[in-house]
């Protein structure tokens, strides 16, 4: 809500599950990982992505 947006329509996209997937998910928002050659963290501690992509134009622009 500090940016003035719903979590509801809100994604967090990043390359890094253990960072970038992981605050993502604590803020409850949808995470998005993006497989841009950095290796996987195998860990079962973490918290997984709800989609995974191997480029950003795999994601629709919103009307």
């Amino acid at each position: 809500s500090r940016i003035g947006t719903e979590r509801s329509s809100t994604l967090m996209i990043g390359d890094q599950i253990p960072t970038d997937i992981q605050a993502g998910k604590r803020a409850g928002l949808c995470a998005v990982l993006v497989t841009t050659g950095v290796p996987p963290v195998n860990d079962a501690t973490l918290l997984p992505a709800d989609f995974t992509i191997s480029s950003l134009k795999q994601i629709p622009l919103a009307p």
